[in-house]
């Protein structure tokens, strides 16, 4: 399943560093964070709840990021049954991305009551 993860425009890390994002911007995460992954798996990013440290627990992966028009989309894979149920019930309505400074996926993140910097993204049912 495909969802929105980012977009273009200007956007505000967690540190409060702003940045403009542009369709080749996107572009250039996307052919990064796929030609990361062809290369070893162990690439892959780990779908989690919020933005933990650790990146763990992984409650699915991320297999390929592109651009779409202005959203950067990720197809994720593996989904935990029980976070499906959670999102699907509300419980994390919003979603968010970390990357490392190079731009490479670090996780998506589904967030609970905290409001994701990105706004417009689309919510999601998991179970499909």
């Amino acid at each position: 399943m495909w969802i929105e993860v980012f977009r273009t425009g200007t956007q505000t890390d967690s540190r409060g560093n702003e940045s403009n994002y542009t369709a080749e911007r996107l572009d250039s995460i996307a052919e990064l964070y796929n030609s990361k992954v062809a290369e070893d798996d162990s690439f892959m990013a780990p779908v989690v709840k919020g933005h933990p440290a650790s990146d763990a627990p992984a409650l699915g992966w991320v297999e390929r990021l592109a651009r779409r028009g202005e959203f950067l989309v990720a197809k994720l894979k593996g989904i935990d049954p029980e976070l499906a149920d959670e999102v699907q019930n509300g419980n994390f309505a919003s979603v968010s991305i970390s990357l490392y400074p190079d731009n490479m996926l670090r996780h998506v993140g589904f967030l609970g009551a905290a409001a994701p910097a990105v706004r417009g993204l689309r919510r999601y049912n998991l179970r499909s």
